[in-house]
């Protein structure tokens, strides 16, 4: 969810944005400073590597914010101020509910820290009522379940599948080849779609 939220994030707050593995985080010793704002996320709020990664930064001194699905987590009390997402448990495999909660808080965390920009009026109307048509637009892909339910049928024997996204849609075929991992484990492939997109080679 934070890759996906990323670039709105600087588009609207025209702030740069560093997305972080806390694993990766912490074996490089990143540099953090004082006035530096630190997100952590976490559908449990007790994943090791997002906690240890969010004392190494209470440590040298940021506002630090998390993100959770969880109330009463580690996470939830250590930092210095979070939102709760209140997704409710996750029943399936994969983690759908947690993932699209987290980054609607993202988005609007962003929307709040770039509200006195003029500049960008328009452009955070969209964002407010592409957030405000979300719900029903979520119906209306449920409401599709027995239709794909055909479709994962008719695919279901495919050996691979090639997911392929540009620009902001990009980080939702990665977020889409996880699950599919995840529950089918099935080899999937995300490529970038561009000017230099080697489609060929990738049919291999």
């Amino acid at each position: 969810s934070t890759f996906s939220a990323e670039p709105l994030s600087e588009e609207l707050t025209e702030i740069p944005v560093s997305v972080e593995l806390a694993s990766d985080f912490l074996d490089r010793k990143t540099p953090i400073f004082r006035d530096d704002l630190s997100v952590f996320l976490s559908q449990s709020g007790e994943t090791a590597d997002t906690i240890l990664a969010l004392r190494y930064c209470l440590e040298r001194g940021p506002l630090c914010v998390g993100v959770v699905n969880t109330v009463g987590s580690t996470l939830s009390r250590e930092t210095h101020c979070g939102v709760h997402i209140n997704a409710g448990p996750e029943v399936g495999v994969a983690s759908t509910k947690a993932y699209t909660s987290q980054y609607i808080a993202l988005l609007l965390m962003a929307l709040r820290l770039s509200e006195d920009r003029i500049l960008f009026s328009e452009r955070q109307r969209q964002i407010i009522d592409a957030l405000h048509a979300m719900p029903g637009m979520i119906k209306r892909v449920l409401e599709q379940d027995k239709g794909l339910q055909q479709f994962a049928t008719t695919i279901s024997d495919n050996k691979n599948l090639l997911l392929m996204g540009r620009g902001y849609q990009y980080t939702t075929c990665l977020e889409g080849a996880l699950k599919i991992k995840e529950i089918m484990i099935s080899a999937t492939c995300t490529p970038r779609v561009g000017p230099s997109f080697p489609f060929p080679s990738l049919l291999y």
